[in-house]
């Protein structure tokens, strides 16, 4: 659904006038549209590393790392790809001003269809709790074999452009208090 919202959603906006111009010549609907390019990237990026690592177990090539890596995104998958498709499809419907809202279009359908995803992939609070699940049962490895995958990406990042290297540095910081997070939440419980 995501997809197909933004590749609709950036057809149009070369179609709509409004103010004297298509909508993809105004800077704000742009940035509209790239947010949710983002969002419909990042939410696939992550559905096919929890794809690859699955190909891998079922083939019998995966390491044990790679099982528990499986293990851990697999509801983190299901929770995100089902928080951020509804308002994601929501913002892209927008993008149609009026003509969103008329089911001749088969817009509002699309939205429809979305909510069925984080229904159907178990509510986050369930899915959380299979998050914390996962830590627990695995005492921390689960953990490991998580950070160790996102140092591998972030360690790509290295001799990129200035911007992409930033990225990287944050996204290892964030790391790092979560790996920080998890020791003392492991300490302080029966986690």
């Amino acid at each position: 659904g995501m997809r197909r919202i933004v590749s609709l959603a950036r057809d149009y906006s070369t179609r709509r006038i409004a103010f004297g111009n298509t909508l993809n010549k105004w800077p704000l609907h742009l940035k509209v549209l790239a947010d949710l390019e983002i969002k419909t990237r990042a939410g696939l990026l992550l559905t096919l590393e929890s794809t690859r690592l699955l190909g891998k177990q079922e083939g019998g090539r995966s390491t044990e790392k790679e099982a528990l890596l499986l293990r851990l995104i697999t509801p983190i998958v299901k929770l995100h790809t089902g928080k951020i498709c509804v308002p994601a499809i929501s913002e892209g419907i927008e993008c149609f001003g009026g003509q969103g809202y008329i089911e001749d279009t088969g817009l509002p359908g699309i939205l429809r269809d979305t909510q069925v995803t984080a229904i159907w992939e178990g509510t986050t609070n369930v899915l959380s709790l299979d998050v914390l699940r996962v830590f627990a049962t695995t005492k921390f490895a689960a953990a490991e074999a998580f950070a160790a995958r996102i140092k591998e990406i972030i360690s790509k990042t290295k001799n990129s452009n200035e911007k992409l290297q930033k990225a990287g540095d944050a996204l290892e910081s964030a790391l790092n208090q979560l790996l920080g997070t998890l020791k003392t939440a492991q300490k302080d419980s029966d986690f």
